[in-house]
């Protein structure tokens, strides 16, 4: 995973990602559970990028 550029806008945080523009917005009240799921998202992709995932097809 490739980041480059970010550029702050209060809650709004512009990055790009492999090539794809990302959006990132911020709320105001903290939820673990959205949390976990970026967390998740961002592992799972580096594990299928680095060859480690034991099961690719789930």
């Amino acid at each position: 995973m490739k980041k480059t550029t970010i550029i702050p806008q209060g809650k709004v945080i512009n990055i790009t990602v492999d090539g794809y523009p990302v959006k990132i917005r911020f709320s105001d009240e903290f939820n673990p559970n959205i949390s976990q799921q970026v967390k998740n998202a961002l592992i799972d992709d580096y594990l299928r990028k680095s060859g480690l995932v034991l099961n690719p097809s789930t």
